[in-house]
């Protein structure tokens, strides 16, 4: 009795291709991701079939595996851009915030990376630092640096209540160490799976 010829990686992914997969997994990564440049779509695509092909063997499931890997490196994307324009220390040397320290003292977040962003700090628990690291964004965004005293005054607006330039102070640097702590988690958690 004759063995059927075992499926390459290589027929795989061909297969995959004839059945339109990878428009497909555009058309996901672009509503999952919906504020990136269809170039690093199309790249975190391509990844993912680069990837499937050096592993040299067929998978049981090759587009979930290829998905995995594309999903991956889209958020490995998101987070290295935000990494980069999270500033390092917010304090100037007489320990008082020092307004050209927030994200856009060099560069400006863009519309893609913002969104990301602003999607991690939303979750969130705590009202106080969440309010207090949406406002440093937005203030990044708009590229005109808030100082704690107008941190301040945001935040009792949208919060109701007193807020004294120290406190806003502490809650921005508490956001801003935390989301650089989720961002490079994240990094790191997508570097390993990619290995």
């Amino acid at each position: 009795m004759r063995q059927k010829p075992k499926r390459t990686a290589k027929a795989q992914c061909e297969e995959l291709i004839q059945d339109h997969f990878p428009e497909g997994l555009i058309r996901f990564l672009e509503g999952k991701f919906s504020t990136a440049r269809f170039e690093d779509i199309e790249d975190a695509v391509a990844e993912g079939f680069v990837k499937f092909l050096a592993k040299g063997e067929p998978l049981e499931k090759p587009a979930g595996y290829i998905t995995v890997v594309a999903v991956h490196h889209m958020q490995r994307l998101f987070a290295r851009s935000a990494k980069e324009v999270l500033p390092e220390d917010d304090l100037d040397d007489e320990g008082d915030a020092d307004p050209w320290a927030d994200p856009t003292a060099n560069q400006v977040i863009d519309e893609m990376t913002f969104g990301f962003v602003r999607k991690i700090v939303e979750g969130w628990q705590s009202v106080n630092v969440r309010s207090a690291t949406l406002l440093v964004l937005e203030a990044a965004k708009l590229e005109e640096p808030i100082s704690s005293t107008e941190l301040a005054e945001e935040l009792e607006g949208r919060l109701g209540d007193d807020v004294l330039p120290d406190t806003a102070r502490q809650w921005r640097k508490r956001g801003l160490d935390r989301l650089r702590e989720e961002l490079q988690k994240m990094d790191s958690g997508t570097k390993e799976l990619n290995r």
